[in-house]
This record gives structure tokens, C-alpha cells and sequence, in this order.
């Protein structure tokens, strides 16, 4: 970095700076914000569907597979419980490490983990593969840590509520205010 670019500070005011490079840092971090948000948020709506896949494509699975209502729940329910067993794991490591490089661990672990869906042949494979697309569902407590490290603690709610919604449960009409 040359001693003339503008050093961007993550949840710190430019007040201390030169008033026109001040102005020209805070609307560097303004544009860099929205893109963590943005990046972030489709991210998290690519997670979102890869850790719900076998309730989207279960059913067939069950058919082509002759699963018993249990060996399908087993299915549906292994992605849910893996996923929420990492987010406590992928929370704290997310806090130590950053959420930058983790998100994208993630989002290449679950990548993997649905090409093996694809790939699997008998219900232990699906059933393995199931709990490795259960990673995807550990996103939010990366995305959590890694937001909330680009805004300052007054925008947290807005930051977190824009991408909190990109979670397609949430458009279900019962989340719909009346009016």
C-alpha cells in the first residue's frame, strides 16, 4: 500500500484523517460494506438451498430407493442436525479465525458434499453426503461473525436483517405483516 491510498479501518470513524481523503475512506468502506453484504447474502441463499435439498428432493429418493418413512426421515434429518451442530463449531472458529476464508470453506465443503449426493449409490453414501450438506446450514454463524465485523455496532440490525431475509423461509406468509 502507498503512503497515498486511503488506509480503510473496519468499525472506526476517518475523523483523524485529512477532511477530503476522511471523505474519500469513508465512501470506500461504504461501497466495500454493501459488498460484503451483498456477497455475503447470495451466499448465504446458495447455503440456504443446499442445506435443504433432500426436503426438496427427498421424495424421489425415497421412491428410486425404496426407503422405509424412516429411513427418509433419517434422510431429510441429517443435513438439519449436522448443520446445526457445526454452527456452534463454524461460530467460534469464525470468531477466531474471520469469516472471510471460513464462508467459503464452507460454501466449498457443502459444493463437494452435494456432488456426492449426486454421485452416491446406496443410502449410507446419501446418508454421509446428507451430513456433509448439513455444513451449508452452519453459514449463519459464519455470515453472524463475519457482518457484524464490517458495521459498526449502531447498523448491526440493518446490516443482519438484510441478510437475514434472504433465507426463503422467511417469505412465508405467515411472516407477511396484515395490511
Amino acid at each position: 500500500m502507498s503512503p497515498n491510498e486511503p488506509r480503510i479501518v473496519l468499525n472506526q470513524p476517518a475523523e483523524t484523517a485529512h477532511p477530503r481523503q476522511a471523505e474519500h475512506s469513508v465512501d470506500a468502506l461504504e461501497r466495500l460494506r454493501r459488498r460484503v453484504l451483498v456477497v455475503t447474502t447470495l451466499g448465504y441463499i446458495g447455503c440456504f438451498a443446499v442445506w435443504t435439498i433432500f426436503a426438496i428432493i427427498g421424495v424421489e429418493i425415497q421412491r428410486q430407493y425404496g426407503l422405509s418413512d424412516t429411513e427418509f426421515g433419517l434422510l431429510v434429518g441429517a443435513p438439519f442436525l449436522s448443520g446445526s451442530l457445526m454452527r456452534v463449531v463454524l461460530g467460534v472458529w469464525a470468531d477466531r479465525h474471520g469469516g472471510r476464508r471460513l464462508f467459503l470453506t464452507v460454501m466449498i465443503v457443502a459444493a463437494v458434499a452435494t456432488w456426492f449426493v449426486a454421485d452416491a449409490t446406496t443410502f449410507p453414501m446419501i446418508l454421509v453426503a446428507g451430513l456433509g450438506t448439513g455444513i451449508a446450514g452452519g453459514c449463519s454463524a459464519v455470515g453472524l461473525s463475519y457482518i457484524t465485523r464490517w458495521y459498526p455496532k449502531e447498523r448491526h440490525g440493518t446490516a443482519l436483517g438484510i441478510r437475514g431475509q434472504a433465507m426463503p423461509a422467511r417469505r412465508s406468509p405467515s411472516s407477511v405483516p396484515p395490511g
